[in-house]
């Protein structure tokens, strides 16, 4: 593997923690805090835009 494999692999593997934490403590996101929902968004779709980048850059 290469490293931008194991980097990407790490980035996902790190932000499925991250949000498997934030929906373990917020079972029902709906009735999570505006903040916690904001910040699971926000880090969703930051982490996708730096995978795609990290895979537009590989190619």
């Amino acid at each position: 593997m290469s490293e931008r494999h194991v980097a990407i692999a790490a980035i996902m593997a790190i932000s499925a923690a991250k949000i498997l934490v934030i929906l373990l403590r917020f079972m029902e996101v709906e009735q999570a805090p505006v903040f916690i929902r904001r910040y699971l968004f926000a880090w969703t779709f930051g982490i996708a835009a730096t995978i795609f980048v990290l895979w537009w850059a590989a190619a």
